[in-house]
C-alpha cells in the first residue's frame, strides 16, 4: 500500500494575538504559528511481526496501542480515520505511527490542533496522497470539532498554513504581511482548562445576557480590526495598549483567572506596554510584546509572580501578500 519506509512531519503551537471568543460570534481574530514549539509524528512500515494494523505510540501520554482499540471518537484515531476517507484507503496500513510533542495540553497553544496537523502531513505523505494546507486545515477542523464542540477554526488556520492570520469565520483567512519583525513574550501560568468547557460556559452566559455579550464582542472585533493593522506596521506600543483593551473585556466575559490576572499585571511593571491572556482562558497563557534588551527584566518579574515557562518568540518580517 505505502511505497515510502519512513516519514517524518511536524505542526507548530500557535498563539492567539486578539479576538479569542468572540471569533467563535463572527468577529474578527488574529494569530500567528509558535514555530519554534511543535508536534512531530512518525510513521514507518518498521513494525513488530506479531503485529497487524497500524502501530500507535506517544510515550507523551503513555499510549501504545493499535488504531483499531481506540474509540471512534479519539482525536487520534479520528484523524487517521479521516486521512483514510480523503486518500480513498479502505484498510490502515501496517506501518508504526509514533508521536511526540513539545506543545503543553490545555494552555492554549493548539496541541491537538497540531498534533492532528502531523498526523496528517505524515500519514497523507505515506499513503503517497500529499494534501494540500486548505485540505489539512478543513481535515484537522472536522477533527476539532469533535473535541471542542463548537471551535472557531483558527487553530487548524494558522497551524496548517504556519502563517500570521486575520480570521474570520465567514471569510476567507487573510494573511499578513508584516512590514517589521515584531517580539513576543509567552508566559505559562500552570493552570490547564478544557477549550470546550471554556467555549460553552461564554456561550451560557451569552445566552443569557446576549445584549452585553454581543457589545463585547462587537467591541473586541473593533480592537483587532485595529490590531491588524498594528501588527503589519510592527508597532508593538499599540499593540500593547490594544491588548489591556482587549483583556478587559476577557476578564468581564470570566475567562481570566487570577493567576493570569497576577501575570499581567506583572508583566506592566516590567515596563511591557501592554499583556493579555491568549486562547481559551480559564488558564493557559499570556503574551507581551517586548522590546530588544526589554525581555530580561520582564522574564525575572514573571517568574517572581510564578509564571511556570517562559519564552520569546519572533514573528519575522515577510512578504506574503496581505
Amino acid at each position: 500500500m505505502a511505497g515510502l519506509t519512513s516519514i517524518h512531519s511536524s505542526a507548530p503551537a500557535k498563539f492567539i494575538l486578539f479576538g479569542e471568543h468572540a471569533v467563535v460570534y463572527g468577529e474578527p481574530a488574529l494569530a500567528a504559528p509558535l514555530t519554534s514549539m511543535r508536534a512531530h509524528a512518525t510513521i514507518s512500515a518498521t513494525y513488530p511481526k506479531d503485529l497487524s494494523g497500524l502501530l500507535i505510540t506517544a510515550d507523551d501520554i503513555c499510549l501504545r496501542c493499535q488504531y483499531g482499540e481506540l474509540t471512534p471518537t479519539h482525536p487520534i484515531a479520528a484523524t487517521i480515520r479521516k486521512v483514510m476517507q480523503v486518500t480513498g484507503i479502505s484498510r490502515e496500513p501496517r506501518a508504526h505511527l509514533s508521536l511526540k510533542s513539545a506543545i503543553p495540553v490545555g494552555a492554549g497553544l493548539g496541541s491537538s490542533a497540531a498534533t492532528s496537523t502531523a498526523i496528517t502531513h505524515a500519514l497523507s505523505r505515506f499513503l503517497q496522497h500529499k494534501l494540500s494546507a486548505n485540505e489539512v486545515s478543513d481535515l484537522v477542523f472536522e477533527v476539532e470539532k469533535l473535541q471542542h464542540g463548537t471551535p472557531s477554526g483558527i487553530d487548524n488556520t494558522v497551524i496548517a498554513h504556519e502563517q500570521t492570520i486575520f480570521f474570520t469565520k465567514t471569510k476567507k483567512p487573510e494573511f499578513i504581511k508584516l512590514v517589521r519583525p515584531l517580539t513576543f513574550l509567552i508566559a505559562d501560568s500552570g493552570e490547564r482548562s478544557s477549550t470546550r468547557e471554556t467555549i460553552a460556559g461564554v456561550r451560557e452566559r451569552y445566552t443569557k445576557q446576549r445584549k452585553k455579550y454581543q457589545t463585547w464582542f462587537d467591541d473586541m472585533g473593533t480592537i483587532t480590526r485595529a490590531a491588524r493593522t498594528a501588527v503589519s506596521h510592527g508597532d508593538s506600543e499599540l499593540l500593547g495598549t490594544l491588548m489591556l483593551r482587549n483583556q478587559e473585556i476577557l476578564q468581564a466575559i470570566g475567562v481570566s483567572s487570577p493567576s493570569l490576572d497576577r501575570l499581567v499585571k506583572a508583566a506592566l511593571h516590567a515596563g511591557v506596554s501592554g499583556a493579555k491572556l491568549s486562547g481559551s482562558g480559564a488558564g493557559g497563557h499570556i503574551i507581551a510584546p517586548v522590546h530588544q534588551g526589554q525581555a530580561d527584566h520582564v522574564i525575572s518579574r514573571l517568574r517572581a509572580a510564578g509564571a511556570r515557562n517562559i519564552f520569546l518568540t519572533e514573528l519575522h518580517a515577510n512578504t506574503h501578500d496581505s
